[in-house]
């Protein structure tokens, strides 16, 4: 595998022109040292690689360090892709359209009490309190006391109740 490398390094940098170059041994890795451009680029690669494609990166690695980019080829102008000459034999083309239907209203489940709470509070009209600036509701007895459930499923599944 180490071979493949050396041979496509060495068939990569003839072909730019390039013969200043000479390779190190490392460890576990190999490195080609390249003199290009007034400067020792050092390019490392593994002794012995695991994938097909390592010769491939290593090369793009290389290419990177010595700022080696060929043009690119202008792009052919994409066709346009006509559309199909309607078959008797297939049938009328499906049309999907989505039908966007409106949601049910869904009934507001913590409403309730707190609407029953205001309308006790306006059925027992502005007290003294209020127009001071004080706020505090009078604990007088009522005749008529209504319990609501109260739906409160952050606090556990216990049903709590709010009489008023």
């Amino acid at each position: 595998m180490a071979d493949d490398y050396i041979k496509k390094i060495i068939s990569f940098l003839n072909a730019h022109g390039i013969h200043v170059y000479h390779f190190e041994r490392l460890t576990k890795h190999r490195a080609v040292v390249v003199a290009y451009g007034g400067r020792l680029n050092r390019v490392v690669f593994p002794s012995s690689g695991s994938d097909w494609r390592g010769p491939a990166n290593t090369l793009a690695s290389l290419r990177h360090v010595l700022g080696l980019f060929a043009t690119k080829a202008p792009c052919r102008p994409r066709r346009v892709k006509r559309p199909r000459k309607p078959d008797p034999g297939r049938g009328r083309p499906v049309v999907c359209r989505s039908l966007s239907e409106q949601a049910a209203p869904v009934q507001d489940r913590y409403f309730g009490p707190l609407r029953l709470l205001k309308a006790r509070l306006e059925a027992a009209g502005p007290s003294a309190n209020e127009a001071t600036g004080h706020r505090s509701i009078a604990r007088e007895p009522m005749e008529e006391t209504t319990s609501v459930a109260l739906r409160t499923p952050w606090l556990g599944r216990r049903q709590r109740w709010a009489i008023i």
